[in-house]
């Protein structure tokens, strides 16, 4: 008798302790400061360093959003202080966030001060916490770029480009004091948009006047911030010990995310893959920097899902500016072929223009959010002949001996006509194959595609307006559609094996640094 009633106790106590570990009410802690669209798959050394697997964008976002039915979830904290993530990545957190307060989970966020795209965030939470010296920065938004044409007159350098058509502006800053008329109409478009979105994030906030906050404020000083409505309160740090505690229950605990359930019996996946980066020939992960390639590795990748008959859809996550055109249509063959088989769903990042574009085309449905800049179809070569810069400037003389007659295309020497005929003829060639990629993928008439092609960027709802994508969402909504379409299926990320490329100087600033990354081009006014 005595023993049975020594094991109901020692089950009722353990019943009792998982009752209270896995039902006891919670609150996330999130200090947001940047997660990458990447997180390849470590190994060796790299292992050891980092042995708790990080998330990536996507799979960060999903694991969020999959907390709305959690009755045990009582809010959110978010803390900004340090936040790094561009507008496009914060307008897909917002929604995400948006449908949770929806859903009756509170939201409160704090940062020492906020920079734009940090507030643009935190307009999405009930309550804005800020240090009582802090700043809110929303002077709306500007584009700078530098232009070396001078320069490389002054040098005798000699920029050698041909690009199709007239608004791919990449070279510009090469060839011109400034921009051109085309240039400043898409750079306009898209300060426009931008705006826009800033304008109706302020205006979700009560009594906020937001052509007075940012033409004639911009920069707001604690007070200011909390008179004009941007904040709810001026606190310090440890004062929000007790406010979480007032807001979500003194019995609530702090928690990291979850990690999303999937159906019971469920043996078909939806594969969330990502591409990141310039597209260039092989797959490769800078560690230090936490940035990645797009290479042929990718194509292997999508070649292995259309072979897994347990893969029943795929979402392609792509963040690309573009880069090597024959890279770009080995990946675009591989995606064409998947989607005769499995319904592939892209999800466009901040950027998924030029080769980003290419590699998306084929898609049988293209989300993107309305900050998204994409398009850019067309195409650019060319060379800086730096032969007389090398003679005149540097007193260094070149000596070319070549056999073959545009052997020294690439040389320091400036290309000749004939030279020059053949990269118009090549980049003519190129520009037809992207355009007719375009065509198929999107099956649209090979002219109307040349109309709204001619290297122009468009973004978020003008795209889905000229036909090149379909659908304003975000990474979430790529998933949830690929979910539908697949049926009863897992959520599956797949972790992609790069190359690790040691980059020297973001090597040294990680020593310097003691661990933590500084970007010296970003000291520098390089982005």
């Amino acid at each position: 008798m005595l023993v049975a009633i020594v094991l109901l106790l020692i089950f009722g106590s353990a019943l009792g302790y998982y009752l209270y570990r896995n039902f006891r009410p919670y609150y996330l802690h999130l200090e947001l400061k940047s997660v990458p669209e990447e997180v390849p798959a470590t190994s060796g050394l790299l292992s050891l360093v980092s042995k708790k697997r990080k998330d990536n964008f996507s799979r960060f976002l999903y694991k969020l959003s999959r907390l709305d039915k959690d009755r045990r979830l009582r809010g959110i904290y978010l803390d900004l202080s340090s936040y790094r993530m561009n507008l496009s990545q914060s307008w897909e957190i917002r929604e995400v966030l948006r449908k949770l307060r929806d859903s009756g989970k509170k939201i409160l966020c704090y940062a020492h001060s906020y920079r734009e795209p940090a507030y643009f965030l935190a307009t999405a939470c009930d309550r804005i916490y800020m240090a009582p010296g802090g700043v809110v920065e929303v002077p709306g938004v500007m584009s700078q770029g530098l232009y070396f044409r001078e320069l490389f007159d002054t040098l005798d350098i000699v920029p050698q480009f041909v690009h199709r058509e007239e608004y791919k502006s990449a070279v510009e800053p090469f060839t011109r004091r400034e921009p051109s008329e085309y240039d400043k109409e898409q750079r306009k478009r898209l300060l426009e948009i931008y705006y826009e979105s800033l304008v109706n994030a302020l205006n979700e906030r009560k009594d906020v006047n937001p052509d007075e906050v940012i033409n004639d404020y911009g920069f707001l000083y604690g007070r200011e911030a909390m008179q004009t409505g941007l904040v709810d309160e001026l606190i310090y740090p440890d004062a929000m010990e007790e406010i979480l505690k007032e807001e979500f229950g003194k019995a609530a605990k702090k928690k990291s995310i979850p990690a999303p359930g999937s159906p019971l019996f469920a043996f078909k996946k939806v594969a969330v893959v990502v591409a990141s980066g310039p597209i260039v020939e092989e797959d490769t992960h800078n560690p230090f920097e936490g940035t990645t390639t797009i290479g042929t590795g990718l194509a292997r990748t999508l070649r292995r899902l259309r072979k897994d008959k347990n893969v029943a859809a795929v979402v392609l996550r792509v963040n690309s500016p573009g880069g090597s055109a024959l890279t770009s249509d080995i990946i675009a063959h591989e995606i064409r072929e998947l989607a005769k088989e499995k319904p592939v769903i892209i999800s466009m990042g901040f950027v998924a223009a030029s080769g980003g574009y290419y590699i998306s085309a084929y898609g049988n449905r293209i989300f993107l959010n309305p900050l998204t800049i994409t398009g850019s179809i067309g195409v650019l070569f060319g060379k800086l002949a730096m032969e007389d810069f090398f003679r005149r400037k540097l007193h260094i003389n070149p000596y070319i001996m070549k056999e073959g007659e545009l052997a020294d295309a690439f040389s320091l020497k400036a290309v000749d006509e004939k030279g020059l005929e053949r990269f118009n003829r090549l980049i003519d060639e190129i520009y037809e194959d992207f355009l007719k990629v375009v065509s198929e993928g999107r099956g649209m008439p090979l002219d109307s595609v040349r109309k709204i092609a001619k290297g122009r960027i468009w973004v978020g709802e003008d795209a889905i307006e000229v036909g090149i994508a379909d659908t304003i969402g975000s990474v979430v909504d790529a998933i949830e559609y690929a979910k539908e379409k697949a049926g009863r299926a897992r959520v599956v990320f797949v972790r992609r094996k790069y190359r690790t490329n040691f980059d020297w100087m973001s090597l040294l600033s990680f020593a310097r640094t003691g661990f933590y990354m500084v970007d010296f081009r970003f000291l520098l006014g390089h982005q």
